[in-house]
């Protein structure tokens, strides 16, 4: 479940690729919390993507 109609477009084209991702996981940086729409943790790398 996405909360909009472009969410839904990139989730979707996310899926097709075989991507993994996280929708709207929390995000804590110096004590503030954010929900970035997706992240993707890219294991060979070692880096997040939001």
């Amino acid at each position: 479940m996405v909360r909009s109609k472009s969410e839904l477009i990139i989730a979707n084209a996310l899926a097709a690729k075989g991507v993994d991702y996280a929708y709207e996981r929390p995000l804590t940086i110096e004590g503030v919390t954010k929900y970035p729409d997706f992240t993707i943790e890219d294991m060979e790398s070692g880096q997040t993507f939001y």
